[in-house]
């Protein structure tokens, strides 16, 4: 047989073999296997990596164990994973239960003990990382983007749920902002508070500025910071975003003036005086190395404009509404009249008797309608919901979209949400709900609904042009050129169509010289360097939260949790990516006792003895 296929190939004849498998079925494919005893066994290296990857115990890699083996493939044994899992243990993390701060419902704080888990040496780690991806060959300087004499990092937080996560990442490679490449070094479960922030990262304060300018081989390594607002501002010391703040945010602040003549001062009472200025910065990282919360920046002029929507389609109902009250009214009133007229005639009353009676009903309606009127002035909120044009738009937004407010977090919308809204077909469904609601019920009211229509297509549409391009990763000058020009016919354009609107601080960063100076200085946009990952990894650590959530030691829990996380840097959770192909020939050559030498990063089975 085989000569056969030498012949017929021409001497290919594995070639030939192959394309003759192509034919076969998947049943056909299993019943091959079972006749020649052939079973697919997966090693202990790429078992590890699927254990880790699926952030599995390992009860549940026993059910999958057992699961596979009835369909031919096997998985290596528990206790060589164990094994070589031990000889990898590294203590890269700790826990503690710390003093952290809590708001009580009633008002003030309390000090209580909350878990806390950090790594000692954050430099430590981003060298091993940047080690580990140099090794695998991962590094970028995307284009000259980044200079090639540096090396970037970005440090960056968020609070989400019960947790507050602080995390860096590795800005030279091909896809930053993944949780593959989000490596979170502390954890606490508490609030972002300046209290919790302090009592969480003093310690780090000093490996932060040795980390800044730190030479990694030939390469100077460069720090960036990202987060949201709320969390910036704490970082770098101010009040908050409330009263004056809305005006003072970090890089107004840094850029007017200098802390050393505030710290002697630096009473309460005399913050605003100071630009709300309170404290020191946490990390001593340049103003002009932190980069605007791009996606919040998009998220929250959205939530306004979206409100904006809602209160002029509840307008239009409120007119809507009117209309037919009155319409209503009238014919009610016309037939109640006829009726009592017809009634009165037959009962014998003469023309004088049913005038006077006429003339007393006339003013019991007029009361009536008095009380009414009151009652509605007295009204300060009509239910939305129940208004045909509110329906409406409800409709269009989880329909069409298929996106729903969240009911929590003053129900604004999550990055994904303003990523569909903003597409141009979602834009002009969201802008035209009014007109399709008026010309169905109202004619009357289309000129109306029009005009609302063009206010908030134009709106929308500029936003989307706007943030298409300082969400990008490169920005040139040209883009800068054209970024200044949409801010500024934005800006315009939302006080001619709002005028009775307020200005929100995320608008009030994309204006006020933030965001061009930024994109013309470091031509890289906030799709680089921005605040994604710290939202990616929430979801993550929620998955998690639900796996490891009956393990009674809080700290512990927390421990493993980010020990999996960990597990997971750069897909070496995941046998299809290159960190993960080395990984799992590298478990391979261990456990067979071969000496190849492999750059293994460290963390990728360092919590697997815990569980």
């Amino acid at each position: 047989m085989l000569n056969i296929r030498e012949v017929v190939s021409q001497e290919e004849s594995s070639a030939l073999l192959r394309r003759e498998l192509d034919y076969l079925s998947t049943s056909d494919w299993q019943i091959l296997l079972q006749e020649a005893g052939i079973v697919s066994a997966i090693g202990p290296g790429e078992a590890l990596a699927i254990y880790a990857g699926l952030g599995m115990p390992w009860s549940k890699l026993r059910v999958l164990r057992r699961w596979l083996k009835a369909s031919g493939v096997s998985i290596s044994c528990e206790e060589k994973m164990r094994q070589i899992a031990r000889g990898l243990l590294g203590e890269n993390l700790q826990g503690e239960v710390a003093p952290l701060s809590f708001c009580l419902s009633s008002g003030g704080e309390e000090i209580r003990g909350a878990p806390l888990v950090f790594m000692p040496d954050l430099n430590q780690k981003v060298i091993q990382m940047l080690d580990d991806d140099h090794s695998v060959g991962r590094l970028t300087w995307r284009n000259g983007i980044i200079p090639q004499t540096e090396v970037w990092v970005k440090l960056g937080g968020d609070k989400e749920g019960n947790t507050t996560k602080m995390n860096f990442q590795i800005i030279n490679v091909p896809t930053p902002n993944t949780i593959h490449n989000t490596c979170v070094f502390c954890c606490f479960a508490a609030t972002d508070s300046v209290t919790n922030l302090h009592s969480a990262l003093d310690h780090y304060r000093d490996q932060v500025k040795q980390l800044k300018g730190m030479k990694w081989r030939e390469y100077t390594i460069k720090v960036f910071m990202c987060g949201d607002f709320e969390f910036l501002t704490r970082m770098y010391g101010l009040s908050g975003t409330t009263g004056n703040a809305i005006h003072y945010d970090p890089w107004s602040t840094f850029k007017r003036a200098t802390s050393s003549s505030w710290l002697l001062e630096g009473k309460e009472k005399k913050v605003k005086n100071y630009m709300n200025y309170v404290t020191e910065p946490i990390f001593d990282i340049p103003i002009d190395q932190v980069c605007l919360p791009g996606l919040h920046i998009t998220q929250g002029i959205f939530v306004k404009i979206f409100d904006l929507l809602e209160d002029a389609c509840h307008q239009l109902d409120l007119q809507l509404a009117y209309t037919y009250t009155e319409e209503s009214s009238s014919s009610s009133s016309f037939t109640k009249y006829a009726e009592e007229l017809h009634k009165l005639q037959h009962m014998g009353w003469t023309a004088l008797e049913i005038t006077e009676f006429l003339m007393q009903q006339a003013e019991d309606m007029r009361q009536s309608v008095e009380k009414m009127q009151e009652e509605m002035a007295n009204t300060t909120k009509v239910t939305k919901s129940l208004l045909l044009m509110m329906v409406h738009l409800c409709k269009v937004w989880d329909n069409a979209f298929g996106v729903h407010r969240q009911q929590y977090f003053g129900g604004t919308f999550v990055g994904n949400h303003i990523h569909k809204a903003l597409k141009p077909s979602n834009i002009e469904c969201l802008s035209s709900c009014m007109v399709e609601v008026a010309k169905a019920k109202c004619p009357a009211l289309v000129a109306s609904a029009t005009r609302e229509q063009t206010g908030f297509r134009r709106s929308l549409s500029l936003l989307r042009q706007c943030h298409q391009i300082y969400d990008q990763n490169y920005i040139d000058e040209s883009q800068c050129n054209e970024l200044e020009t949409l801010i500024a016919h934005f800006m315009e354009d939302f006080r001619s169509s709002f005028p009775d609107s307020s200005i929100p601080v995320k608008m009030h960063m994309l204006e006020e010289k933030h965001t061009v100076p930024w994109a013309r200085k470091t031509h890289v946009g906030f799709g680089l360097l921005g605040e994604q990952e710290a939202e990616s990894i929430h979801a993550r650590f929620n998955g998690l939260q639900r796996t490891y959530h009956s393990v009674p030691d809080k700290v512990q829990q927390l421990v493993l949790m980010i020990h999996c996380a960990a597990s997971e840097l750069k897909g070496f959770g995941s046998s299809t990516a290159t960190g993960g192909n080395l990984l799992c020939q590298y478990y391979m050559d261990l456990h067979s006792g071969s000496h190849i030498e492999h750059d293994l990063p460290e963390p990728i089975c360092t919590w697997i003895g815990f569980y």
